[in-house]
């Protein structure tokens, strides 16, 4: 089906909806200098084509839409609720 979509330069262009026919989605870990380590990877939803748009290569321009899924795999128990260091504040 044919849509229009904004490009990156701000112009309406027509798109086509491609359908997923499989993705391999995996887990980045990030650990912050707090000390905590987050697991984080893109969840492809849905994929479009711009029509008549190509790169350097000659390959045609498509656009993914996603969510990103978040999951915090350790904190240290001074920064979480009721950790060592957890006191109420007045």
């Amino acid at each position: 089906m044919a849509i229009k979509v904004t490009d990156a330069q701000g112009k309406q262009v027509t798109a086509t909806d491609v359908g997923i026919e499989s993705a391999v989605e995996h887990f980045n870990t990030v650990k912050l200098v707090d000390g905590s380590v987050l697991r984080i990877k893109v969840v492809a939803t849905k994929a479009r084509r711009l029509e008549g748009q190509y790169d350097q290569q000659g390959y045609p321009i498509y656009v993914l839409e996603s969510k990103n899924v978040l999951v915090v795999d350790s904190v240290p128990e001074v920064l979480q609720k009721g950790g060592r260091n957890d006191t109420v504040r007045h």
